[in-house]
C-alpha cells in the first residue's frame, strides 16, 4: 500500500532507491542480486516522521498564507517535517517482510 508511505500528502513521500554493483558474475545474477536486496529490506528502518503544522491565535504574522479565513486562527502548514532520531521508535515500511524474491529453477537430466 503506497498510501502508508505518504508523510504529508502532496508533499512529501519516502522514496528509496536500491543500487546493485556487481563485480564478478558466474552465474544466477537475478537470483544472487534478488536475494542481496530482499536481504538488505530487512534492515531497513525508517525515522518517525511528524509533520509540523502551526495554528496562530488572532494576530496572525502572514496573513496572506495563512489558510482558513485570513487572519483570525487559521492553520498554516509549514514546509518542516521533525524526524525522530530515536532508533527505538523507527518503523519497518509496509511490505518490507512480504517482499517477494526471484528464484530461478531447472531441471537437469541425465
Amino acid at each position: 500500500d503506497k498510501e502508508k508511505l505518504v508523510v504529508m500528502k502532496g508533499k512529501y513521500v519516502w522514496r528509496l532507491n536500491i543500487d546493485v554493483l556487481v563485480m564478478h558474475c558466474d552465474g544466477n545474477l537475478m537470483d544472487v542480486c534478488s536475494m542481496a536486496i530482499w536481504g538488505a529490506m530487512q534492515n531497513v528502518r525508517l525515522p518517525n516522521v511528524t509533520p509540523v503544522v502551526s495554528t496562530f491565535g488572532d494576530q496572525a504574522k502572514d496573513s496572506a498564507t495563512t489558510t482558513g479565513g485570513g487572519s483570525k486562527g487559521g492553520k498554516k502548514a509549514m514546509d518542516e517535517i521533525m524526524l525522530d532520531g530515536d532508533i527505538a521508535k523507527s518503523v519497518v515500511p509496509v511490505g518490507v517482510t512480504d517482499c517477494p524474491i526471484v528464484v530461478t529453477v531447472c531441471m537437469l537430466q541425465k
